[in-house]
């Protein structure tokens, strides 16, 4: 895509084609080619002056803002240029709404999840009026509101809305085995599975398989390292296909982020379920032992995610359970660990991870009355947003 882009700026310069480019160059993390083009695009832009010109300098800047992090930086370029759009939005009105969702975006990233939910109904609000109730356009919206939805641990309201919005998908004609499609049907198999629902999660996630036949690649890129695919497949009794999915993630994983990573950790504690669903009980220990202590350090997991959450109370609730069995028998001296300890540990980690994720990270500041606290909390939580963007782009 950036071939040809590139190639079109060569033969006519436009404001779109600078700010596709550089949308493209900061997502895969080559920030120095988005600022040249970025420089360039203004040069051009400024030239050219009128409203689009300046939501094209907004938005570029917001894109490479993002890229490195800096989200609440963005919002202000994002709030910009939606106010901008919606004085042309009778002349362009799918432009506006685009702007419009990447505003949506920047908020849940940021976790402001009831900003981001304002967002996209006002988005739907105005899609159903252009558009109607039966379009494509539609049905992406209700998906990703369902995605809000559930990032507030809202499952049943975010499951509705996500079979509504594939329901919409499949009849506007999207073809089964498109990003869109595959991610929709993944994303229905983890609500139903963070709603403990495994087994018709697996119809979800064999379902996506399925459509993706014809894109084998997309699957096995994108979709076939979803830990709570595993997660189902080992909840489900299909440990084979659980250890085949585990085996090459956590190669993947290993040979990209290293053993002390949050995803590397996680893909061997899920092993350790499979292995005590096979009453293989001294590896399961093994892995157990290797892993927590990297998944309990809550900086390495960057995001407040709700799966992500739901995944690791799981994790530590069988792995207790697991301790418990190993206790005061050969496996507790073999491995030279205190059962009893360790699991008092895990279930302190369980509560305090209950109170964080129903304090939140916006309730935490507005439960602190010093406003130079309050103002440390929010620098703190942007900090760990631009960790996690600059980790991305490093690896």
């Amino acid at each position: 895509a950036i071939d040809l882009m590139e190639r079109s700026l060569k033969i006519q310069e436009k404001t779109s084609t600078y700010a596709a480019l550089v949308t493209m160059y900061a997502r895969m993390g080559d920030l120095e080619s988005a600022e040249k083009i970025e420089n360039n695009g203004i040069y051009f832009c400024r030239r050219q002056k009128g409203v689009w010109a300046e939501i094209t300098m907004a938005s570029m800047r917001a894109d490479i803002l993002e890229a490195r992090g800096k989200f609440k930086e963005a919002e202000r370029h994002r709030r910009h240029t939606r106010r901008l759009a919606s004085t042309m939005k009778s002349q362009v009105p799918s432009w506006y709404l685009e702007l419009a969702s990447r505003l949506a975006y920047n908020l849940e990233r940021q976790n402001e999840l009831i900003e981001a939910e304002l967002e996209w109904r006002s988005i739907l609000k105005e899609i159903i009026g252009l558009a109607g109730r039966e379009s494509g356009m539609t049905g992406a919206v209700l998906g990703h509101m369902g995605i809000t939805l559930q990032k507030q641990g809202r499952l049943e309201e975010a499951e509705k809305l996500i079979v509504a919005g594939l329901g919409i998908k499949a009849q506007s004609g999207l073809s089964a085995d498109s990003y869109s499609m595959g991610g929709a049907r993944m994303f229905h198999g983890n609500v139903l599975a963070d709603q403990h629902k495994f087994f018709k999660a697996m119809q979800a996630f064999d379902l996506a398989r399925a459509g993706l036949l014809n894109n084998h690649y997309l699957y096995e890129k994108i979709f076939a390292r979803n830990p709570t695919l595993v997660l189902s497949l080992i909840k489900s009794d299909r440990l084979k296909e659980a250890f085949t999915v585990i085996s090459a993630a956590h190669a993947v994983y290993q040979n990209n982020y290293g053993n002390q990573h949050y995803v590397t950790a996680e893909m061997r504690s899920l092993r350790s379920l499979a292995y005590v669903k096979m009453n293989k009980l001294k590896p399961a220990i093994e892995d157990f032992l290797e892993a927590t202590p990297i998944l309990l350090n809550q900086n390495m997991s960057g995001e407040n995610d709700f799966s992500t959450r739901q995944r690791l109370k799981i994790i530590l609730e069988n792995h207790i359970d697991l301790l418990g069995r190993s206790a005061g028998g050969p496996l507790e001296q073999m491995l030279n660990h205190d059962a009893a300890v360790e699991a008092f540990r895990l279930a302190d980690a369980i509560r305090d991870q209950a109170v964080q994720s129903a304090l939140g990270a916006s309730g935490a500041r507005a439960s602190i009355e010093d406003p130079q606290l309050k103002d440390l909390v929010r620098k703190e939580q942007n900090a760990q947003h631009q960790i996690s963007a600059l980790q991305a782009i490093l690896i």
